[in-house]
This record gives structure tokens, sequence and C-alpha cells, in this order.
């Protein structure tokens, strides 16, 4: 099951979280998150499309750093770190093609606590902007995807493949509502680009012959995304 991939991405963002100084955060809070997807191009070289169905799991840490001027300053500056798996299908809308794909990894991010409301001791609110940069795995696989090579010799159906590494960048805004040292419930939205080192016609579909085998193409996307999340505060 391609979420078992999510394990040691979850270890590993917790270890990070561990990691950090405890004399320069004040308060944070660690969350699982669902996002969904309103928007969700890609771009595979020689086609462009929009995937079919897409979901994101993260596992985020946001930690608020000490304000050593004004313990009740409205803005506040944060950062933290997360992990990720992303799991998404396509299907072609004229063709038999389909293809499938999942990616995990790791990324830092940082920006800044707004207070809506003055803080208190049991409960805050607040908007966080924030921009993020992460690393990661992918493996694309899509099959019968048409491919036109001489002009008017017609199109011969392909497979593609990919296998490598992936590195994406982000921007959003999250709404946080923390109960202190209890639960966080987070709603954001955001964009995001991501980009991998290529992907390759691999073969013909159905073991025909094709003379492109091994040609590489760019291979990234944007989405626009939704995110809802709950968990620690402390």
């Amino acid at each position: 099951m391609r979420l078992a991939l999510l394990l040691p991405v979850l270890a590993a963002t917790a270890g990070q979280a561990m990691a950090l100084d405890s004399s320069t955060i004040s308060g944070g809070g660690v969350t699982l998150d669902y996002i969904g997807y309103g928007s969700e191009k890609f771009n595979a070289g020689y086609f462009r499309s929009s995937w079919s169905d897409s979901q994101r799991y993260e596992i985020n840490c946001m930690m608020t750093m000490q304000d050593w001027r004004n313990q009740q300053a409205q803005v506040v500056p944060c950062g933290g770190v997360y992990g990720y798996f992303e799991d998404r299908d396509w299907r072609a809308s004229s063709s038999p093609a389909t293809g499938s794909y999942y990616s995990w990894g790791l990324g830092l991010q940082g920006g800044a606590n707004v207070y809506l409301v003055p803080q208190s001791n049991r409960t805050t609110l607040s908007l966080v902007p924030y921009l993020r940069g992460g690393i990661g795995y992918q493996n694309a696989s899509f099959s019968n995807v048409p491919y036109y090579g001489n002009p008017g010799s017609g199109s011969v159906p392909v497979n593609l493949s990919s296998d490598s590494a992936r590195v994406e960048f982000q921007a959003g805004v999250d709404l946080r509502l923390a109960i202190v040292h209890s639960c966080e419930v987070v709603f954001g939205v955001g964009v995001d680009y991501y980009s991998a080192a290529a992907i390759y016609i691999s073969g013909g579909s159905n073991g025909g012959s094709v003379g492109a085998v091994g040609n590489s193409y760019a291979f990234n996307g944007t989405d626009a995304w939704l995110r809802f999340g709950a968990g620690v505060h402390f």
C-alpha cells in the first residue's frame, strides 16, 4: 500500500522537530493534514493535462519563535518542518491513456503568526502566511499515451515512466485555532510548483516498437489546494 511509504517520512519529520533548539521556541503544534486540490496541472514533456484525482497527507510541525521584545506582540515569526505523501491518478478524456503517480519527501517552512485576537493563556487564533521548500522522491507511470512521430505518420501509444528526485516550492496561508497545551485545528489555502529530473518514454504500449524509446522530457506541475488538519498544541 503506497500510503505505508508515509511512515518513514513521519518518523524523520518528528526527529527533525525534536532537534529544534527549545530556548528559541515559545510554543507550537504538530498536525496531521489532508490536502485536496482545486487545480492540479502537470507537464510531461510533449503533453500537458490535469490529474483526475489527487490527495496529499502531511505531518506539519510549526513552531512559534520566542519574541524577546514583547510577549504580547501581534506578529511573531514561526517556522518548522513537514513531511508529505502524495498520491495521484490520471485518465485521459479522449483516449485509453492512464497514469499513476506518488511522491514522498521532507521540507522546511517559515512564516509569521498574525494574531487576530489578543493572546490568552488558553486559546490563540491566528493567520499564518508562509513559504516552503522541500525535496523528495517521485514515481510516475503512464500508459497508452499517444505519441506523434514524423508529420503525417499518425500516432502510436507509448508508455512513460519517471523514478527520480523532486523539488517543490509552496506559498500559502493558514487559519490556526489553538487551545494551549491541548489541541490545534488548521484550515489553509495555497499554491505550489514541483519539478523532477525527467520522464522517459520506456516503450510502446502492448509491446509495440517505438523509435522514440529513451527520449526524455521535463516533468513538472502546479497546484492550488485546500488544507484541513488537526493535532496537538504545546
